[in-house]
């Protein structure tokens, strides 16, 4: 009965509504609905080239480059029949049915002969971008954003009206990068399609004005109310039409709501170790220590790293890394001191680290590691002699789950201290780090001894 009574309100209005329809769109932005506006809506910029947009947004806790991934997007357009259901009603309280979407009538421009239209913000993974902070803001960060052109092709139809279209975004490696959005699957945006006879060329159809809407079913109603959007982002404004001329601005509440605004974001982070060196006779060692990044795709991901020397404070070492670094990839070995840092910036969410430490000094070290979040690491060996190493397996960066894209993330590794601590000095007084030189030196005495006594013996055995 509800449905019926719509039907017929809807169809008393239709004949207003396809009035409305050919009323040419008003010059002046304070009478010009956000539907006809390209400033707000860039489907509407039909003097142009149509478009909607695409964000991504990488951030990190500093202010320093991070790599654009090169993860892959593709969208389709599809016709959508709401059947009658759905009902338009604009600002003045007009209303008209919306109706099936025109096979070609919406397309993306450029799209591959199945239709489908790809792109990546960086097809190599190897652009790189500044990240900054806002005014307020905890973390620094970068909008990446992508027009994707689209065409309307008015000759498809054949009379005034509103045309629903399903425009589908996929992404089958966005967790191959550690993305986080709003689905594992597909997202799925309506548009709808404003087309009125041409006043200048009576018969002939005219595209005027295409909105895309966030949370619409197919069949879902229109109003001024409805929260409209520019395309695959986090912006959106849920009434389109504040005569301020500033219209398009996203409500702060909505912003954070994954459920309707589903702009994609990078989350990287940074990572330090420390060297500390205890009970120490020498003072001056150096342990070239090797971080190594993977993860569980075949993605190559990019991060950057301190040089081959340690700094003396963890914000130095992040300072210092500028070197490019490659997941799955072995990197340098950097050498640190007691009381130096290495760092690694802008690694991304998905990414598992391990941590290896070479003895190369002729001495013997108890090994322990502790990381300020994961608490202390279990490594493969806790006593390491000379040419030895000691190290933890891959541990995840991060909580990152690609089941479950849309949720908060948290640092799982963060500041990890190796502490090596000497072995004391042996009962007998000597160094332990000396004692097979000491042996050597022993043997040879002894053997030095043996010759005297043998020679002597031979000289004696040699007289007359």
């Amino acid at each position: 009965m509800k449905n019926t009574m719509k039907k017929i309100a809807a169809f008393t209005a239709a004949t207003l509504m396809t009035a409305a329809l050919a009323i040419p769109a008003s010059a002046k932005i304070d009478d010009t609905p956000w539907v006809e506006d390209p400033s707000q809506n860039g489907l509407a910029d039909l003097e142009n080239a149509p478009y909607f947009n695409k964000t991504l947004t990488i951030y990190n806790e500093e202010e320093l480059n991070a790599y654009v991934p090169a993860v892959t997007y593709t969208y389709a357009v599809s016709s959508v029949d709401p059947a009658g259901e759905a009902i338009i009603t604009d600002k003045d309280g007009y209303q008209a049915i919306v109706k099936k979407g025109v096979d070609g009538g919406f397309a993306l421009k450029e799209a591959a002969a199945d239709g489908t239209y790809s792109f990546q913000f960086s097809e190599d993974g190897k652009d790189m971008v500044a990240l900054k902070k806002g005014a307020g803001d905890t973390l620094a960060s970068k909008v990446l954003k992508e027009k994707i052109d689209v065409v309307y092709d008015a000759t498809k139809f054949s009379a005034a009206g509103v045309y629903r279209y399903a425009l589908t975004e996929t992404s089958d490696d966005f967790s191959d990068y550690g993305i986080t959005r709003a689905s594992d699957g597909e997202i799925v945006r309506y548009v709808d399609v404003y087309v009125r006879e041409n006043p200048a060329k009576p018969g002939e159809m005219e595209v005027y004005g295409s909105v895309m809407f966030y949370d619409l079913d197919e069949d879902g109603d229109v109003t001024t109310t409805t929260e409209k959007t520019d395309g695959f982002t986090d912006s959106g404004d849920p009434t389109g039409d504040d005569k301020t001329g500033e219209n398009f601005k996203p409500d702060e509440e909505l912003g954070t709501d994954p459920t309707h605004y589903n702009g994609d974001e990078l989350y990287t982070y940074n990572y330090v170790v420390q060297k500390v060196v205890e009970n120490s006779l020498l003072g001056n060692e150096v342990f070239p220590f090797t971080v190594t990044v993977t993860n569980e795709s075949t993605a190559t991901q990019y991060f950057n790293y301190s040089p081959t020397e340690g700094k003396s404070s963890a914000a130095d070492a992040i300072a210092a890394a500028t070197t490019k670094g490659t997941v799955n990839t072995a990197d340098g070995a950097v050498g640190l001191a007691d009381g130096q840092y290495l760092a690694l910036t802008a690694v991304p969410a998905n990414a598992l680290i391990s941590v290896s430490e070479l003895n190369d000094e002729n001495a013997v070290y108890d090994v322990t590691a502790e990381d300020d979040t994961k608490g202390a690491l279990t490594l493969n060996n806790t006593t390491i002699k000379t040419n030895e190493s000691s190290a933890f397996s891959a541990i995840a960066l991060t909580d990152y789950d690609p089941a479950k894209p849309s949720a908060d993330l948290t640092a799982a590794l963060t500041s990890t201290v190796f502490t090596n601590k000497m072995h004391t000095i042996s009962p007998t007084g000597l160094l332990f780090m000396i004692a097979p030189f000491a042996a050597m030196l022993a043997f040879g005495v002894v053997m030095i001894t043996l010759f005297v006594k043998n020679k002597k013996r031979d000289e004696s055995d040699d007289m007359i």
